[in-house]
């Protein structure tokens, strides 16, 4: 997503709030949302976790808005 800047995070989040799709990874700074996603059907419980180890953009400049799950 960070790939087109924050209008890239923008509109992929928004459309798939709009979608009802469940995501992680990125989310706006200071935020309530989760780290991570559980889902349970029929007694499963399956866990979910998006991270990246690296980003093309300079974090001070382009991504000041939000925060994303990152390996170090």
């Amino acid at each position: 997503m960070f790939d087109q800047g924050i209008d890239g995070v923008l509109n992929t989040t928004k459309l798939m709030d709009e979608m009802g799709i469940m995501h992680t990874g990125v989310f706006p700074v200071n935020s309530q949302g989760e780290r991570h996603i559980i889902l349970e059907k029929n007694g499963i419980k399956l866990g979910f976790y998006t991270a990246t180890y690296g980003l093309n953009i300079d974090k001070s400049r382009k991504r000041s808005a939000f925060e994303v799950n990152q390996l170090n």
